[in-house]
């Protein structure tokens, strides 16, 4: 590790006047004839090297042959341009490979033709090939269609959002691991909402076998989601999936959703709750385009 990190402080640009260079070559000297041994790097339990990352999610990666007379992005993968990428940022790429997400620096030529850094922040479902899924339930309560909306704490944003990261929200989840996607919505509407599905299962935004769908954040990454359209009744109870932080539900007319919407919030069980979350606008948006409500 101690090599490394000398061999590392050798290519840095603000280290190539040959005096730092002469003193990085004594320094490595000195540990080797005095025999130091050096245990190679320990890195902490996710981080991978960026080549190893490549090649376990080529599926993903941005295009290393974009054109970029289009004003395309074009990922590098030739050792002296990234080298270029180095010399101009100060950092080198890296990547990470966590249980739920995944974590990337690309090294890329830009179209005004000038090398740095693009991030990339995916989902492991998405990496791994499965689908986002966003569910509109709706239930038919005596004729009068009714939005079923989760009571979910979503701790990214409890410190910075008005309603301290409570949020009142159309069921959303990822694809399991072997299951289809419907199995996981008839698994995961039991689960998050406490509902039964007693009518269509339709997907709204493209053909039900179709591999893309919505861009979610397509700054940083490449996960889509699919919009769903499923017909349900409540059971008996509020949903308690504490695990996942959901502690409540409630069924709104799309009138009065609507008025949540404009408002930005609504009472859940005595907790004001936000509305302004991006699935359950483009999911409701989805489903008003296609006559569903």
């Amino acid at each position: 590790m101690v090599m490394e990190r000398l061999d590392a402080a050798q290519r840095h640009p603000k280290n190539q006047d040959q005096n730092k260079q002469s003193a990085i070559e004594r320094a490595k000297l000195a540990l080797i004839e005095a025999g130091v041994i050096d245990p190679g790097p320990e890195a902490p339990k996710g981080v991978i090297s960026y080549a190893d990352f490549c090649l376990k999610y080529p599926n993903i990666l941005p295009k290393a042959d974009g054109d970029l007379s289009k004003g395309e992005f074009r990922r590098l993968t030739d050792s002296k341009e990234i080298q270029l990428v180095i010399n101009a940022s100060g950092y080198e790429p890296m990547a990470y490979d966590g249980p739920f997400s995944i974590f990337a620096v690309h090294p890329v030529q830009r179209p005004d033709g000038s090398y740095g850094l693009y991030h990339q922040v995916d989902w492991k479902f998405a990496a791994e090939g499965r689908s986002g899924c966003v569910t509109i339930p709706i239930f038919n309560d005596n004729g009068v269609k009714k939005i079923g909306l989760v009571k979910h704490f979503r701790p990214p944003v409890s410190g910075v959002d008005a309603q301290e990261g409570w949020y009142a929200e159309v069921p959303r989840f990822s694809q399991r691991r072997g299951r289809s996607v419907r199995e996981t919505i008839t698994e995961e509407a039991l689960k998050e909402l406490n509902v039964e599905i007693v009518g269509r299962v339709v997907r709204l935004d493209a053909n039900e076998d179709a591999k893309h769908g919505i861009a979610m954040e397509n700054s940083l990454g490449s996960q889509m989601n699919s919009v769903w359209y499923v017909e349900v009744n409540p059971r008996p109870g509020d949903p308690r999936e504490l695990e996942e932080g959901i502690t409540g539900r409630v069924f709104l007319t799309a009138d009065r959703y609507h008025e949540a919407l404009r408002q930005g919030w609504i009472d859940i069980g005595g907790q004001r709750c936000s509305t302004h979350e991006a699935h359950s606008f483009f999911a409701l948006k989805v489903a008003e385009l296609n006559g569903l409500i």
